[in-house]
C-alpha cells in the first residue's frame, strides 16, 4: 500500500517530508499541497491561525492523503477534531547557523564590546544605538541621556549603511573599502570610500583612477 504524504511546497517542507519518507519505507508518494498562507501576498501576520496548514488537515480528512508533515510552528494550538499529532520525529542539533551582519562567519566578529562614541566617549555593550532612520550616540535620543548628538545617518547618496560599516567610521573614521551603490544627485553611481571629517560629519573619498595612456574622449 502507498502511503501518501501531504505537504506544502516549500524548501523547508519538502525537506521535512523527505526525511519522514525515508523512515515509512520505499512506497511513499509525497503529494504537494499549496495552502492559503502560500497563495496569499499578505503579511503572515494578517492571515490568522491555520493558514498554512486547513488545506493540508481537509485533505486528511477527506482521506485524500495518508499523513502530512508540518513544522510546529505553523500549527494553531488546539488541535482539529478528528486529527492528531501522531509523531514528532528526533530533533536536529538547532545550532546549524550563524547570522552576522556583513555575513562573513565567525571570521567577522569582533572581540569586546561595541566602541565609545567619537564626540562624547560613552560606551555600550551593544552596536552604537540604531534606530530606524540612523546610528548614533548610545545615549542619542533617548528621553533620560540627551546624548551629545552624534549621528551615522543610515541613508548615504541612496545607500543604506550597515551597523558594521557605521561601527568602521566610529572605531577608524573610515571604511575599510571603497563602497559600491551609492548615486549622485542626477542619479549617477559612483563608489567611494567613507570617512569622518573633524566635525564627525560623512565625507566621501573618491578612488584614485590610474591615468590612461591615451588622451581622455571630449565631447
Amino acid at each position: 500500500m502507498t502511503v501518501v504524504i501531504g505537504t506544502r511546497g516549500s524548501a523547508l517542507a519538502l525537506a521535512q517530508t523527505r526525511l519522514v519518507a525515508s523512515r515509512l519505507g520505499d512506497d511513499v508518494e509525497v503529494r504537494v499541497l499549496h495552502t492559503a498562507g502560500d497563495r496569499s501576498e499578505r503579511p503572515i501576520r494578517t492571515l490568522g491561525d491555520g493558514a498554512f496548514v486547513a488545506t493540508i488537515e481537509e485533505a486528511l480528512l477527506r482521506r485524500e492523503v495518508d499523513v502530512a508533515v508540518h513544522s510546529l510552528k505553523d500549527l494553531p494550538t488546539a488541535e482539529r477534531e478528528g486529527l492528531a499529532i501522531a509523531a514528532v520525529p528526533e530533533r536536529e542539533d538547532p545550532r546549524d547557523v550563524l547570522v552576522t551582519a556583513s555575513r562573513g562567519g565567525v571570521a567577522s566578529l569582533r572581540d569586546g564590546p561595541a566602541p565609545p562614541c567619537p564626540r562624547c566617549g560613552a560606551v555600550t555593550g551593544e552596536i552604537i544605538r540604531e534606530n530606524s532612520k540612523a546610528y548614533g550616540c548610545t545615549s542619542w535620543k533617548s528621553k533620560e541621556e540627551p546624548g551629545c548628538g552624534f549621528v551615522i545617518w543610515k541613508r548615504v547618496a541612496s545607500r543604506t549603511l550597515t551597523p558594521e560599516i557605521a561601527r568602521q567610521l566610529i572605531e577608524e573614521r573610515r571604511t575599510r573599502e571603497v563602497l559600491s551603490g551609492f548615486r549622485s544627485r542626477n542619479g549617477k553611481p559612483f563608489r567611494a570610500r567613507l570617512v569622518l571629517n573633524d566635525e564627525d560629519k560623512i565625507e566621501f573619498e573618491f578612488p584614485v583612477r590610474a591615468q590612461s595612456k591615451e588622451p581622455a574622449a571630449t565631447e
